[in-house]
């Protein structure tokens, strides 16, 4: 009989290589997989948690939570409270009020254990697994929590067990809005089913905005309780029994009027489906989704606290942002109180765009989605906008929600780079992925507007284009050519010139935009959250995109040159897997005792690539599929690809 397989690392030359060894009556067999060296270096996020020791300090909040968080792209929760009364704040990215216009929290699901009254407090969010562990002991009673947002629906999760002499009782209520009920449509979030309570839970639905028949969102919270027999309990709530070794499962679902049409009834019906088996199946579900997830791309730097911030913001954004829902705002959707900050709003100035920029060059350019269509719902009322000051194209206030709300009316605070600091995520989903149906439907309508409204806006005057009349931050103009505005301005018609010819189109304007290029001034540890948000006072989740920095310093490709490590200290040995860049390439390499090794280019799209020696002075040889092929070389080199092809890169002798 063999034994296990197991997992072991070896060096070969500059390398790391994965291998399984099995063992056979006469000899080791090694057998070399590159998608399990892929696969564990990705999972390198299963390193990481955030370990809380005492009860958040800021949960609930009007700016970021420092709770535990977890989140599936819609439904966010942040975990607050004491042992004894652990709090589950639900938010989701839909519940925006529309009159005024600001998102408001949906509620809370309240876990009551009397006997954990000042009992030690320990939570673990997990970024492999997202899930959040919790574990309260006093004296011989421990009671453990495992929380997850499933990834694929909007159901809240936790399973509860204890250990100790004793069964302990332990209640459950939810409340709508972060706090106690006020208005009578709250009040009513509270209990439904028999009076024997056999099959009891809570559901309430709330209102945005109460008094209107069709403004603003509607949301139900219902709860029930798994593998415990529960009764109801006084105010609203479901009590059971919690025994020894017997652990029990709350569930919460939490749908909106844009999940489902009756969305108290669906809500309920899902609930009433739920069994512990099919618990388990969400379960495995969900670790699926994240597991694959992890393993689009990896890093790996010896600065470990960098490393973990890295994962941590690619962990949040991939909570808040989903392909198919509305995208999150300043705070994500960990929304916990009715009056958050800036309303909690889509702010146009850089907030807004900052969480995604991390997304593109990590190779998870399907979290930026929302923001596209955010951005274009709006689009009718910038150009409404433009045409009313008597622009062209399209102008943007700095404040918009989703659906073209307006929380701050048509105030731009003086600022008229709005629509072209936009312009920079649609410029980047395009670069990195070269999407041509894409920028035909979604990206260059956009930018045409854009492009449109900055030939109108730019004056020409003693031979340069000057940009006037604008606000570099908020309200501190009149500027004469900023430097935010000429940057934005330069990227902008730099694409334009290069899009319209992808895309065989606006030949005609291509003259104009090169002479606005020609003549346009030339350009001049200590706020971490335990959660891992760096917060520094204004904004939330945008501090997500300054990890891009990190991809940059690894892998470059301004302008369709890919640069490996182009800014990493020559000292410090690093490697990546899988990064994105323009053209729509995906690149691994390493850098080890100041040497380049590993690089392994994969193309999607089948372009042209071009790389900067990273071993200057040599040629390459280029493997395709695994087999030989051309030697090139020169200080950048170029070379065909085919889509779906794998390139691997080494360096040949030294030329003479």
């Amino acid at each position: 009989m063999s034994k296990p397989h197991h997992v072991e690392a070896t060096e070969i030359g500059q390398v790391s290589v994965i291998m399984i060894a099995k063992s056979t009556n006469s000899k080791k067999q090694i057998i070399t997989l590159t998608a399990v060296f892929l696969a564990l270096l990705a999972a390198r996020a299963m390193d990481y948690t955030a370990v809380f020791d005492a009860p958040p300090q800021h949960v609930p909040t009007s700016y970021m939570p420092d709770g535990p968080l977890l989140g599936n792209g819609d439904l966010g929760v942040a975990i607050g409270g004491p042992p004894q009364e652990q709090s589950f704040f639900l938010g989701k990215n839909d519940s925006w009020q529309c009159k005024p216009a600001k998102v408001i929290s949906v509620g809370m699901v309240r876990l009551h254990v009397p006997a954990l009254q000042q009992a030690s407090y320990r939570q673990e969010q997990d970024l492999a697994r997202a899930e959040v562990r919790g574990t309260f002991t006093k004296g011989d009673l421990t009671v453990r929590t495992r929380s997850w947002v499933a990834a694929s629906e909007n159901l809240l999760v936790t399973e509860i067990s204890c250990q100790g002499p004793t069964a302990v009782t332990v209640s459950v209520d939810q409340s709508p809005g972060g706090a106690e009920p006020t208005s009578e449509i709250d009040k009513r979030f509270g209990i439904r089913g028999p009076e024997d309570g056999t099959t009891a839970s809570l559901c309430g639905t709330r209102r945005a905005d109460p008094e209107a028949v069709t403004e603003g969102r509607s949301v139900t919270v219902a709860t029930r309780v798994l593998d415990a027999a529960t009764r109801l309990g006084p105010n609203n709530s479901l009590e059971f029994e919690l025994r020894p070794g017997q652990p029990a499962l709350i569930v919460s679902s939490a749908l909106s009027d844009l999940d489902a049409a009756d969305h108290a009834a669906a809500a309920n019906k899902r609930l009433a489906a739920l069994d512990a088996q099919s618990v388990a199946r969400l379960s495995a579900e969900h670790q699926k989704w994240w597991s694959d997830f992890w393993a689009r791309s990896f890093i790996e730097i010896p600065d470990k606290l960098i490393e973990k911030h890295w994962y941590g913001a690619l962990y949040i954004l991939a909570c808040c942002s989903r392909e198919g829902k509305v995208a999150p705002g300043l705070w994500g959707n960990w929304n916990t109180t009715d009056a958050p900050n800036w309303q909690g709003d889509y702010t146009l100035n850089y907030n807004f765009q900052a969480p995604y920029y991390i997304a593109h060059s990590a190779n998870h350019v399907e979290l930026t989605l929302p923001f596209y269509k955010a951005i274009l719902d709006f689009m009718p009322k910038g150009l409404e906008m433009a045409r009313t000051r008597g622009w062209k194209g399209v102008h943007f206030p700095t404040h918009i929600g989703p659906w073209a709300l307006l929380p701050e009316g048509w105030q731009d605070w003086g600022q008229r780079s709005n629509a072209a600091y936009a312009a920079i995520n649609f410029i980047w989903y395009y670069e990195y992925t070269q999407d041509k149906d894409w920028l035909k439907t979604t990206g260059y309508p956009l930018l045409i507007e854009v492009a449109n409204f900055w030939e109108d806006y730019l004056k020409f005057e003693n031979g340069r284009y000057v940009i006037q009349n604008d606000s570099i931050h908020e309200n501190s103009g009149p500027d004469c050519n900023g430097v935010l505005s000429l940057g934005l301005v330069r990227t902008l018609f730099r694409s334009m010139l290069k899009f319209s010819q992808d895309l065989d189109t606006d030949a005609d304007r291509r003259p104009k935009w090169q002479h606005i290029l020609k003549h346009l001034k030339d350009q001049c540890e200590h706020h971490a959250y335990p959660n891992l948000i760096l917060f520094y006072g204004g904004g939330g989740i945008e501090s997500c995109g300054g990890f891009a920095a990190l991809n940059e310093m690894l892998l470059q490709s301004h302008e369709g040159v890919i640069r490996l490590f182009p800014a990493w200290p020559k000292d410090l040995d690093a490697r990546f897997g899988k990064l994105r860049t323009y053209g729509a390439f995906l690149v691994s390499a390493q850098r080890q005792g100041g040497l380049v090794a590993g690089v392994t280019i994969r193309s999607e799209k089948g372009r042209d690539c071009t790389v900067e020696n990273p071993w200057p002075g040599r040629k390459i040889r280029l493997l395709r599929n695994a087999q030989p092929a051309e030697t090139v070389g020169g200080d950048r080199v170029t070379f065909k690809t085919t889509a779906g092809e794998k390139i691997e890169l080494t360096p040949q002798d030294s030329e003479q």
